[in-house]
C-alpha cells in the first residue's frame, strides 16, 4: 500500500474485494438451497466496511465481514453433506425402479439436475447413471449367487426393462453373461 493512501480508498479498496468475494459465493452456494437472506446478510457485512470512519471501525467491519462469510458457507456445506447423504440414500433404496433418473431425482429433492451431478460425483467419484448402474449389478450378482430367480426375473427386479439389455450391460460391466456368472458361482460354493 501506498503512504499516501487515505482511509476512503482502502475502504473502497477492501469494499471492492469483499464485493468480489460476495460474487463468487453466490456462484458457490446451491441457488436454489441459499436462501436469498444468507446472500443479503453477506451483502450488508460487505456494505458495512464502506460505512467505517476510523481504521479500527474498518479492521472491526473486515472481521464480522469474516465471520459472516465463514458462518454461511459452514452452514451451506452441512445441507450440502445431509443433502448429498440423502440423495445417495435416495438412489440406493429406489435403485430397482426402471423409471429411475437423475431428472426424476433432482426433481423429488427439488434441486436442479447439474447440483444433483454435483453431489453424486462429490459423494462417490462417479456419474448418476454408472452409481445407478453398479449398484444394479451388484444387486444382480447377490441374486444370481443366492437365489435361484430366472435371468428374467433377476431382469426386473434389477430395473431393467428387458432381459436383454440387461444381459449385454451385465458382461459390459462384469465380464461374463449373467449364466456364466451363475455358474461360476455355484462352482465357488460347492468347492468351499
Amino acid at each position: 500500500m501506498q503512504q499516501g493512501t487515505t482511509l476512503k480508498q482502502l475502504i473502497a479498496l477492501v469494499n471492492n474485494q469483499f464485493h468480489l468475494v460476495v460474487i463468487w459465493s453466490e456462484l458457490q452456494f446451491d441457488p436454489i438451497r441459499m436462501q436469498n437472506l444468507s446472500l443479503q446478510r453477506l451483502e450488508l457485512a460487505v456494505n458495512a466496511i464502506s460505512q467505517a470512519n476510523s481504521f479500527e471501525e474498518l479492521t472491526k467491519q473486515i472481521h464480522t465481514t469474516f465471520q459472516t462469510i465463514a458462518e454461511l458457507f459452514s452452514v451451506d456445506m452441512t445441507e450440502r453433506q445431509d443433502t448429498g447423504t440423502r440423495v445417495m440414500r435416495f438412489i440406493e433404496a429406489n435403485c430397482r425402479n426402471r423409471s429411475l433418473s437423475a431428472t426424476n431425482t433432482a426433481e423429488h429433492f427439488q434441486i436442479c439436475p447439474s447440483y444433483l451431478s454435483r453431489l453424486i460425483r462429490r459423494e462417490c467419484g462417479m456419474t448418476f447413471n454408472t452409481y445407478v448402474c453398479q449398484l444394479r449389478m451388484k444387486m444382480a450378482c447377490e441374486l444370481l449367487t443366492h437365489t435361484r430367480m430366472t435371468i428374467q426375473q433377476i431382469s426386473a427386479q434389477t430395473g431393467f426393462a428387458e432381459r436383454h439389455s440387461f444381459s449385454r450391460i451385465f458382461r459390459r460391466e462384469i465380464g461374463c453373461t449373467p449364466s456364466e456368472y451363475r455358474k461360476q458361482s455355484d462352482l465357488a460354493n460347492r468347492t468351499q
